[in-house]
């Protein structure tokens, strides 16, 4: 793993987050809508189901809040190395654009429209942080 890839990490945990807390919504609204009670046709089973039909749905949630929890601590942890890595860069205006680069996430365009730079010299500035950020990979 390379430095850009380590920094990358958060905006990639940032998405699988999101992705885990979206569907977590989705099983709550279903296990929050009542289910239609269907009387006609005979059904035929081998086994009868006695659990109630949310409980799949409240098992799924748990587990994926467990799941979301966990990878919202690797990312915490991950931002404070990256930070302290960033507050060991020599010029101020390294840190401004790995900050906004990785813990915001802006767009090249972006930062240069808030730095007030063109593209070249963030790209630029991007190689000299790289070079002296001192992460653990």
């Amino acid at each position: 793993m390379d430095k850009r890839e380590y920094l990358n990490q958060l905006r990639e945990l940032d998405k699988r987050i999101k992705a885990m807390r979206k569907r977590i919504e989705d099983y709550r609204q279903l296990a929050d809508s009542p289910k239609a009670i269907s009387y006609g046709g005979v059904r035929v089973a081998s086994s009868k189901n006695t659990s109630a039909p949310f409980e799949r749905f409240v098992f799924a949630i748990i587990d994926l809040e467990e799941k979301a929890n966990a990878l919202q601590e690797k990312k915490e942890q991950i931002q404070l190395t990256i930070i302290t890595a960033i507050e060991m860069l020599d010029r101020e205006e390294l840190k401004n654009l790995i900050t906004l680069r990785y813990i915001e996430g802006l767009t090249w365009e972006q930062i240069g429209d808030t730095l007030g730079i063109v593209e070249r010299t963030a790209r630029r500035w991007h190689r000299q942080a790289l070079e002296q950020l001192n992460l653990p990979i």
